[in-house]
């Protein structure tokens, strides 16, 4: 087995890309809500909501078809020339869809980031270093004990255990990564919000209308702003290029970083354990779904629970600007800020909270929580329009407890051999692209048809503002009420699997991982 300070030092390596990477991501995204909302949609929210939900729609499919190849070339080309492309693609995407604006190249980024899927290498590695982690730690502690012990005779037991062990010990790196990517992502997104000032703002306050001001005076007032902003065109967006190149500053780095300073896994794991040893040459679409639906019910139900569990997350937070912008007439900042909550508050859930419910409820008892916390929270959310802004802050705590994507993951890929984790990696993407799919389609064309349903089509004005907004109410919240209605699914599943689970991951007590 590597020496433990080998793979302590990939590990830290993992969390400084996989710290990079979102720090690009979250200024980028800043600049395409302006960038949409402004240029293309003319401020028409229900337009801009069903474009960024073709948007995701076309992206995904992309990955779709790129996460399987994406996996399998990680396997045998190795984790570090697949982190170049992703970055290489990354920088790509901003340099093209900001140096050569126009509607093409916006949905033209959507197609080239579909090479840009770090997480397949990232949760690829993890596995990797987990089980090194926790196989070399067992190792030295049986030659402390009983030098003269062979590896094969390990009693079946305590094999059970340490797969159990591996998947306790990779569901807390997963947190720990999942914290650390929301955290830089939700930064950000804060600061690229902050920096970016319309050429017309000098800081002055908006007078646009809220929900609750219908006054004719006043809609005119906010109608007349609307107009001024709609004059940019696709040449006026200078504003927007301190967030562009911190963008492409995270992107840059995390490309000379993992260039440079990455440690390929393949050149500490055990030969018998090399990345290259099993790939396979098929990596379709279909060959993805059948290396996870295709093995037994125990897999099929994990891989369903993570579908609708990432359906709900991925929903929430690409409906989030969208719906604050309808019902409470959020700008960029307060979005970024309400993000910024939110991230913190499933930082928190993956390290500390996973930390203390693995210790007291197991993997098994986690999920019931987490999924029943989505349903309540879920519903809040969905509720806030009526109940007021106050209720986005209060629903979305339910991130505290949302830790079932770690576990989940923790426990599917410590079913596999270290060989394989690239192509499960892929695999488990192209299972969230269709929940990506699925979560994107239910909150984008709910919230238009609620739009359109509280406000009426003739209400929007040629210049995409809105005349004499009524109030939001409890039809408003659908999205919200659709993706309750996949945790409360989610939950069903759960139930499933404790009943399907093979025998030896019943272990789920007594095993000691640090």
């Amino acid at each position: 087995m590597p020496r433990r300070k080998v793979i302590r030092r990939t590990w830290i390596s993992v969390i400084i890309i996989y710290t990079l990477h979102p720090l690009g991501t979250g200024a980028w995204v800043i600049v395409l809500y302006d960038f949409l909302l402004v240029a293309i949609a003319k401020n028409d929210l229900a337009l801009a909501t069903a474009y960024w939900g073709g948007f995701e729609l076309l992206n995904k499919i992309a990955k779709l078809v790129t996460s399987p190849m994406l996996g399998e070339f990680a396997d045998r080309q190795g984790r570090k020339r697949c982190l170049q492309l992703i970055f290489g693609a990354a920088i790509s995407n901003v340099t093209i869809v900001y140096f050569i604006p126009s509607i093409i190249t916006f949905f033209l980024g959507a197609v080239i980031s579909c090479f840009d899927i770090i997480d397949i290498v990232i949760l690829s590695i993890i596995p990797d270093i987990g089980k090194a982690m926790v196989y070399s730690k067992d190792e030295e502690s049986r030659e402390k004990v009983v030098p003269e012990i062979e590896e094969s005779s390990i009693p079946e037991r305590t094999a059970a255990e340490l797969k159990t062990a591996v998947a306790k010990k990779t569901t807390w790196m997963y947190g720990l990564t999942a914290a650390t990517w929301v955290l830089s992502i939700g930064i950000s997104a804060v600061i690229a919000s902050v920096i970016v000032q319309p050429p017309n703002s000098d800081g002055e306050a908006d007078d646009t209308p809220t929900h609750n001001e219908t006054a004719t005076g006043v809609v005119a007032a906010g109608c007349e702003n609307s107009t001024a902003t709609n004059e940019k065109t696709f040449d006026d967006f200078s504003y927007l290029l301190p967030a562009v190149v911190m963008s492409l500053c995270g992107f840059i780095l995390g490309l000379l970083f993992s260039t440079f300073f990455f440690n390929e896994t393949r050149d500490w794991l055990k030969p018998e354990l090399d990345i290259k040893a099993k790939a396979n040459s098929k990596v379709t679409i279909f060959e993805s779904f059948k290396l996870l639906m295709g093995t037994n019910n125990w897999l099929r139900i994990l891989t369903g629970c993570i579908m609708f569990t990432e359906a709900c997350q991925n929903g929430s937070i690409n409906i989030f600007f969208w719906f604050g912008k309808y019902h409470f007439d959020w700008t960029l900042v307060d979005f970024t800020l309400f993000l910024l909550w939110a991230l913190i508050l499933s930082s928190i859930g993956t390290t500390c909270v996973l930390n203390e419910f693995l210790k007291k409820f197991g993997l098994w008892g986690s999920l019931d929580i987490s999924c029943v916390g989505g349903v309540i929270g879920l519903t809040v959310l969905g509720l806030s329009g009526v109940l007021g802004e106050w209720a986005m802050f209060v629903g979305v705590g339910v991130n505290l407890v949302n830790v079932s994507k770690p576990v989940l993951r923790g426990k599917i890929c410590a079913e596999f051999p270290a060989s394989e984790q690239g192509k499960v990696q892929g695999a488990l993407y192209v299972v969230i692209a269709f929940a990506d799919i699925l979560g994107n389609l239910i909150v984008t064309s709910f919230l238009s048809l609620a739009i359109m349903y509280e406000q009426g089509v003739e209400e929007v004005d040629p210049d995409g503002c809105l005349m004499g907004k009524k109030e939001t109410g409890l039809v408003g919240g659908a999205p919200f009420f659709g993706l309750a209605m996949l945790s409360a699914l989610a939950f069903v599943l759960v139930q499933m699997g404790k009943r399907y689970e093979p025998d030896e991951s019943k272990i789920e007590r007594g095993v000691t991982v640090s």
